[in-house]
């Protein structure tokens, strides 16, 4: 599939001459070919680089699930890339369901498009491209402002955003960066004081991380012991078995960061922190309530932020949800991004059924809302 778009290289006020943009499309492992040095060096020109999106993350991604077909789409003009997605084809009764690579929510974090700011347009072709390989696309969560929502604006059929919890970014060094410092200072004295000793460790090399992975999967199965809700991260030996070879393989690209914070010698915070050029991701944190020390999630959040900004990153993305202004997010002053999941039909039949299903599913929240005010 190719595509024409004025393209003026000259400089001159002169008419643009057009340039071929070409479509390509790969299945199964194929796609894997397409995950390399031209993907990464899009993901750099992102406003805020993903680093859940880089060609490595992603081609680790492709292992988890066996049951559907990784497709990478990209735009391409000439040897370079100038827009991308990477996504999985799941079926189910029939019906082929594109979703992002590795599906909703984690491991990836706020997916999107990946789109040169000089041809923004290419992302209705990657779409276009997306829908004819699938019946129904169903993508997120993403946010609403990101190259995934510009494109579906600019399409003609209808698209279904349900709201999600939002992403929170932040903008380094963060806004209330020296406010965070002066409270956690208070903390930290104030535990010592009453008989803890703290001491603060930042993982950067490889055989350090190892450990301190090790340690996080503890510390977080230890928090969320009990819960149906526990992420992928820890929850079994296959997921953990997953982090592990995927985080040594960036930790040796000096893209990884854990944090922790340990009292009298055991650790009470800790967060696994992932970079990408420009940008930074705040991926998992654990902490352990009920100790001397107050705060140390706080305290490992300063740490992480500032681990980053040492490594070169000028944004991070803290993740969707949980950012109360009293929480660690919260404490960064970070921006609110709207998130959704989008979902279109690739024709008028599943174009109906998106939409009966995307009614239905108000209507049933609205009755809800209805049955716990009459509750109250």
């Amino acid at each position: 599939m190719s595509n024409q778009l004025p393209v003026n290289t000259s400089g001159q006020a002169s008419e643009a001459e057009p340039v071929a943009i070409n479509i390509r499309a790969a299945l199964g492992k194929d796609a894997a070919h397409l995950l390399d040095g031209k993907w990464d060096a899009l993901l750099s020109k992102q406003p805020i680089p993903n680093p859940t999106s880089s060609a490595a993350w992603l081609r680790a991604t492709m292992q988890l699930d066996e049951s559907s077909i990784p497709l990478v789409i990209t735009a391409d003009i000439g040897q370079q890339i100038v827009g991308a997605g990477a996504f999985e084809i799941k079926s189910s009764k029939g019906i082929r369901v594109a979703r992002w690579l590795g599906g909703s929510g984690r491991p990836a974090i706020t997916p999107d498009l990946l789109i040169d700011p000089e041809y923004p347009e290419v992302a209705t072709d990657i779409m276009a491209k997306l829908r004819e390989a699938s019946d129904v696309v169903s993508l997120g969560p993403s946010r609403i402002a990101g190259g995934l929502g510009a494109s579906f604006e600019r399409q003609d059929k209808k698209v279904f955003a349900e709201k999600t919890a939002e992403a929170w970014i932040v903008a380094l060094p963060a806004p209330k960066i020296e406010k965070l410092r002066k409270k956690n200072k208070t903390r930290l004295k104030r535990a010592e004081r009453d008989g803890a000793t703290i001491r603060i460790n930042t993982y950067s090399e490889t055989d350090t991380i190892k450990i301190g992975l090790e340690r996080l999967f503890v510390l977080h199965q230890r928090r969320w012991k009990d819960r149906h809700d526990i992420s992928r991260f820890s929850s079994n030996d296959f997921y953990q078995d997953w982090t592990r070879d995927l985080v040594v393989e960036l930790a040796e690209r000096d893209q990884v960061r854990i944090i922790e914070v340990l009292e009298n010698g055991q650790p009470v915070a800790m967060i696994l922190g992932f970079l990408f050029g420009r940008g930074a991701l705040f991926h998992t944190p654990a902490v352990e309530p009920g100790g001397i020390l107050k705060g140390a999630g706080h305290i490992a959040m300063q740490t992480w932020v500032e681990a980053a900004q040492n490594a070169g990153a000028e944004v991070m993305n803290l993740g969707r949800g949980s950012g109360e202004p009293q929480g660690p997010k919260g404490a960064l002053g970070p921006t609110r991004h709207p998130c959704g999941i989008f979902k279109a039909g690739s024709s008028s039949p599943f174009q109906i059924m998106v939409s009966v299903t995307h009614r239905t599913r108000k209507t049933l929240r609205a009755l809800n809302r209805i049955r716990a005010g009459l509750a109250a």
